[in-house]
């Protein structure tokens, strides 16, 4: 559906028709200050069915593609922009190049403000207790992490601060999010729990971290939108308590 009020702030996501972006979409409609639009290279799967249920505009749009990225742009105040794309390293490479021509068409468009989705991930296996904004990255990444890792430095780069540019940016790093429609994080954990799997939980011994719910997520986001305070800077994001795994192999909460 396409919505328009020029009294609204105007917000484009890009790749955020999964999960985490099918409840930012929710949550900025709730506030009702929004005109949101989202892009879309496939008009398929839950993530534009949860979308179609609100006032927003879905549009045709590839990050490869520079001439959908500026129909896309027309107009627009402020970017999210949570693409990823699966499948080695040949994703890894359109990955950075779509973030790339992303961060270009919002330079061109004169976007206000770009907020880049990563992941708290870029900092494992840091072995410091408690991490934060100045932690060190990985060294041996996996292709997300690396994806991840190489995406935050192509926004860091092309909008740095030195260059005096009006669009500003903004990098999110989430750690391990649960919540509805989370099958891996929330369904997957609490079927292998009650089904006394340990093998569920083999992903905390060396990675603890806090947990995070959806909708702290996205409110930090929006917290975050057109805000100076957050002008080209990074902020990790967690929640309050630490998952970990005790040498009998429970999980426990702190």
């Amino acid at each position: 559906m396409d919505v328009s009020n020029k009294d609204k702030l105007k917000v484009l996501l890009i790749g955020c028709t999964g999960f985490l972006g099918g409840r930012i979409v929710e949550i900025l409609h709730q506030k009702g200050i929004y005109d949101i639009t989202l892009t879309s290279n496939s008009f398929s799967g839950n993530g534009l069915a949860r979308a179609a249920k609100y006032s927003v505009k879905i549009i045709p749009a590839n990050i490869l593609d520079n001439e959908s990225l500026d129909n896309a742009m027309n107009q627009i105040d402020v970017v999210i922009n949570g693409a990823y794309l699966k499948g080695g390293n040949e994703a890894i490479k359109s990955s950075i190049k779509g973030t790339k021509n992303i961060i270009e068409a919002s330079i061109r468009n004169d976007i206000k403000h770009f907020i880049q989705i990563s992941s708290a991930a870029v900092f494992e296996p840091d072995k410091t207790e408690v991490k934060n904004e100045m932690s060190s990255f990985i060294k041996k990444p996996d292709d997300y992490v690396k994806t991840k890792l190489k995406t935050e430095q192509v926004v860091s780069s092309l909008l740095n601060s030195k260059l005096n540019l009006p669009t500003k940016y903004t990098i999110i790093r989430p750690t391990r999010i649960y919540g509805p429609y989370s099958g891996y994080w929330t369904e997957r954990l609490l079927e292998g729990l009650k089904a006394n799997k340990k093998m569920m939980i083999n992903d905390f011994k060396n990675n603890p971290s806090n947990f995070v719910y959806v909708d702290d997520v996205c409110l930090a986001i929006e917290a975050s939108i057109l805000n100076e305070r957050a002008f080209n800077k990074d902020f990790n994001i967690n929640g309050e308590k630490e998952l970990i795994v005790d040498g009998g192999g429970t999980l426990l909460s702190t």
